[in-house]
């Protein structure tokens, strides 16, 4: 009787057997095969600067941009439809102006010959100018100091200051008798221009003097009697402060009041009698 065959456990279903190994690659007769290399790869994650920020964020971030672009472009169609709606743009004016300001200062023949040459050369000029200047007042003042020694009303009691002649009266008279001395003489009542003229005024005086200032045409419109303009005033604190009286319309004439500096200026019923100042303008006439 031959004998049994030994039994063996079969290999797992689906799992190959080591006869079921499939050959190396390269396989043959005499060796075995070489391995090969496991190729590499670039993960784009790795320099995305977003990999690490909340989807959420990024959506919100999205919203912010696309809200901004939107205000951007309503206010641009916001500024179309305005500069649509008007007749004209808002610079066209300006514009107009400058081209004509161009213009006339081109056709001036002051302006359109200068060049950066010629000023040049005026400034060099310049003490040449001072120098003749300087000597044109000697002239005047020649001329002036002339004028006032020829005349009569150097032993009358007139005295010089800037470019006028004065006169201080010693007696008292109203004031419409010395306006009328004054006019017989050439002259008129002092008007006073300024502070200067002022201040030169009132150290002369050693009391009440009448000066050309009165409103006797038209009540609280004060006029200098040589037609001056009435450029500034020196009224005294009590005379704008005091209410007027029933006999104010009679103050119609003005004196200044040496005891007080500055503001010295009253006025007081054109008939009371007082010491007065005459002005004789002088215009210098060179030959």
């Amino acid at each position: 009787m031959a004998p049994k065959a030994a039994k063996g456990k079969a290999p797992p279903k689906g799992k190959p057997g080591p006869k079921d190994k499939p050959p190396e690659a390269g396989g043959g007769e005499g060796g075995g095969g070489v391995e090969g290399e496991e190729e590499e790869y670039f993960d784009i994650q790795d320099i995305n600067p977003l990999k690490n920020v909340p989807v959420k964020k990024i959506y919100i971030g999205l919203a912010v941009i696309s809200l901004l672009a939107i205000i951007a472009m309503a206010a641009a169609i916001h500024i179309y439809q305005t500069l649509k709606a008007i007749d004209k743009l808002p610079i066209e004016d300006p514009m107009k102006k400058l081209r004509r300001t161009m213009a006339i200062g081109l056709r001036n023949p002051n302006i359109n010959y200068q060049s950066h040459t010629k000023m040049a050369k005026e400034v060099i000029r310049l003490p040449e100018h001072l120098e003749a200047s300087e000597k044109l007042l000697k002239e005047e003042k020649k001329i002036y100091q002339n004028l006032f020694t020829k005349s009569p009303k150097s032993f009358g009691g007139w005295t010089i200051y800037d470019r006028a002649l004065y006169y201080f009266s010693k007696d008292q008279k109203t004031w419409y008798d010395a306006e009328n001395f004054c006019m017989s003489r050439d002259a008129h009542l002092a008007s006073i221009l300024n502070d200067e003229e002022q201040n030169y005024l009132t150290v002369q005086l050693a009391e009440p003097f009448w000066i050309g200032l009165s409103d006797e045409n038209v009540e609280g419109d004060w006029k200098w009697t040589d037609g001056s303009s009435l450029v500034t005033e020196f009224w005294s604190a009590s005379n704008l402060s005091l209410p007027e009286s029933r006999d104010a319309q009679e103050e119609d004439c003005a004196f200044i009041n040496p005891s007080s500096r500055g503001r010295n200026w009253n006025k007081a019923d054109c008939h009371t009698p007082k010491r007065w100042v005459c002005k004789e303008s002088v215009d210098i006439e060179r030959a």
